[in-house]
């Protein structure tokens, strides 16, 4: 019940005559007229609208608040970016304060397997990233038919040749009325004049000390002609005739059999004689007939026999060849090179050939590539050299140091000591064509200088500077002939510091100095055939003044050399030759493992019995002895052959070295 029933209800029930009933009725009548007094004042009190907006405009007019402006917000208002920029901006900072999402550890460690693996793949395609692919082919044997006929034996039936061939293999050939002349790869040629029969007994390359290491050819009848552009720390070129053999490394030979005699010629550089158990150096300038049962005293050749038109010829020949030679073996280590130390990719390079090595844990394996990387600033210098950069000098450099930093890490190992070894050679052999004015002569040095620094090296001190005068002289002897006055100059001022070793017993080996003497020799006398004009006087003053010191006033005569009659050595008993049998068995297979050290080993015991009566019983012995499962025996079973084929060469028989059928 509300207020205002209630009071109506009190008033009813009061009486009239009590005053209360009275208030009771006053405060029921104000609360009926209250609302309604009210509405009517505030219907009285609201003005019209009109009036209604004046009276607001003057109110708000009234309290409006006043803006006031400090210096400092007129400041920043000044220099408050545009409304983009702060919006550019909050959107840049929104995005780097976005919450990070957190990988487990075992997703972070797949990551890192992952990049790993990835760095694992460039490495091991850093040689097709980084080094670059051979652009110049390497050379093999050619047989090219100069004039007449020529032909070759397929099949035991001689089928003529008019065309450049290819020989891969073992082959004979003769020159019946013409002539041709064989390439051997880079280190060499042989030329056969007419009614010549030759068996080519290997095809191999003799840069490579790994190669076959039998006699290189043999010669049946008739002459030829060979140029050796190989260093003494390889295998030379073993020409086998009926009387001896002959070997060559550098210079050249030419070499005749005419019925029971074989007349060797050296015009340039050495070569080497052996005939029996005896063996003798013959230099340039010198000649000895070789019999079936004697030799005769080694004599110098006639002074008009270089104006002959077969030696004259060959000579010239041999001249353009070394020429040819040794540019193209600069192009094929330059082609090699791969990305150069100018290059600025240079330094990913490196980085790959450490981790590289790092990544490799087999010793042998990683061994194998740091020779490879010594070798990659060889080729790297020789590019540089091509492009006529001075930077050569610091991969030539690291070359030395890197082959130092292998041989005394290597403890003594012997299987380090001929890796090195055959590096070296390897090396040596494909600079060896480079005279002193060659570009690539740099390189060579290099290499003979890396060689003398190695412990137990085949290569010495003596040898090197034996190597560099005897370079220099050969280039003397062709720039005089060429007539420059120029390039004689030039030779003379780099032959001048190694001069002085000729007057010393012990920079150079006595063979050594014996061809450097006649090297002089060769070289005084071209340069007074060619005083003929007022340039080459000059030329001929020159070269006398500074070589005359070095000639021998009077030439002492040759004496004889080996024995007229060739002594026989004592056969070994069975018990003896199976004795050494075994100690070779042991030697290749016990102390080596790996299979190149096994295969130098073998060599090098079938080389103690090479001329001896027993070489075919011990070879005979030892390919019987070979375990199973080798691949040695096919080597020992071809220098069984070999060995055959001389005797039949030779007439040699009997129950000695005849034990090889």
């Amino acid at each position: 019940m509300d207020s205002e029933s209630l009071l109506r209800r009190l008033a009813d029930d009061v009486s009239p005559k009590n005053a209360q009933k009275e208030r009771v009725r006053g405060m029921l009548k104000r609360r009926i007229d209250g609302p309604a007094m009210l509405a009517k004042a505030k219907l009285e009190l609201t003005p019209d609208d009109a009036l209604h907006a004046t009276l607001w405009q003057r109110i708000l007019g009234r309290i409006e608040p006043v803006a006031v402006r400090s210096l400092f917000d007129r400041i920043r208002g000044l220099i408050a970016p545009e409304q983009s920029v702060q919006q550019s901006v909050k959107m840049n900072l929104f995005s780097r304060l976005a919450p990070v999402a957190v990988v487990p550890l075992h997703r972070k460690a797949y990551r890192w397997v992952a990049a790993f693996v990835v760095v694992v793949f460039v490495v091991q395609l850093s040689p097709v990233f980084f080094i670059a692919p051979a652009t110049i082919a390497e050379s093999s044997v050619l047989l090219e038919p100069t004039q007449g006929g020529v032909e070759v034996s397929i099949d035991n039936l001689w089928q003529p040749i008019s065309n450049e061939i290819e020989l891969k293999q073992a082959v004979a050939l003769r020159t019946e009325g013409g002539e041709a002349t064989i390439l051997l790869h880079d280190n060499g040629n042989v030329r056969l004049a007419p009614n010549t029969t030759l068996t080519l007994n290997d095809v191999s390359d003799h840069s490579s000390i790994l190669s076959f290491n039998g006699s290189s050819m043999t010669i049946a009848s008739g002459e030829i002609w060979l140029q050796g552009l190989l260093p003494d720390s390889v295998r030379g070129f073993t020409v086998q005739t009926p009387q001896g053999s002959v070997t060559v490394h550098g210079g050249s030979v030419s070499i005749d059999v005419v019925n029971d005699t074989t007349h060797v010629e050296v015009w340039d550089r050495h070569a080497t004689i052996v005939r029996g158990d005896q063996s003798f150096a013959l230099v340039a300038g010198e000649t000895v007939d070789i019999g079936n049962h004697s030799v005769s005293q080694i004599r110098d050749l006639p002074a008009d026999a270089y104006k002959g038109s077969w030696v004259a010829q060959n000579l010239r020949r041999d001249a353009v060849h070394q020429r040819e030679m040794a540019q193209m073996q600069e192009e094929r280590h330059a082609a090699q090179a791969g990305i150069l130390p100018n290059s600025p990719f240079y330094p990913v390079k490196r980085v790959a050939e450490a981790v590289d090595v790092l990544l490799t844990l087999d010793p042998q394996a990683k061994l194998q590539k740091q020779l490879e990387q010594a070798n990659t600033r060889l080729n790297e210098a020789a590019a540089l050299i091509a492009a006529g950069d001075t930077g050569a000098s610091i991969p030539l450099d690291e070359y030395k140091q890197t082959l130092l930093a292998v041989a005394s890490g290597s403890g003594g190992n012997a299987s380090v000591k001929t890796l090195l070894q055959q590096t070296l050679a390897q090396n040596s052999a494909q600079l060896s064509a480079a005279l002193p004015d060659d570009t690539s002569y740099l390189l060579k040095k290099t290499v003979l200088e890396a060689s003398a620094q190695m412990p137990d090296s085949v290569i010495g001190p003596q040898d090197v500077t034996g190597t560099l005068l005897v370079d220099t002289l050969d280039a003397l002897h062709q720039a005089v002939q060429s007539g420059s006055g120029t390039q004689v100059a030039q030779t003379l001022a780099a032959l001048t510091p190694y001069l002085p070793a000729l007057q010393s017993g012990s920079l150079l080996k006595p063979e050594v100095k014996k061809e450097a003497i006649s090297l002089i020799s060769d070289v005084a006398d071209a340069a007074q055939q060619t005083s003929s004009g007022s340039g080459s006087d000059v030329i001929s003053q020159v070269v006398s003044q500074t070589l005359s010191p070095y000639l021998p006033a009077n030439p002492a005569e040759v004496p004889q050399r080996v024995p007229v009659i060739v002594a026989q050595l004592p056969s070994l008993t069975d018990a003896e030759l199976d004795a050494a049998v075994q100690g070779a068995l042991h030697r290749i297979f016990d102390v080596y493992s790996m299979p190149q050290s096994q295969e130098n080993q073998l060599r090098v015991e079938m080389k103690k019995f090479e001329n001896s009566p027993d070489e075919g019983r011990f070879l005979r012995r030892l390919y019987s002895a070979m375990p199973d499962g080798t691949s040695f025996s096919e080597l020992v079973r071809h220098q069984i052959q070999l060995l055959r084929e001389k005797q039949i060469l030779s007439g040699v028989g009997g129950s000695g070295s005849g034990e090889t059928k």
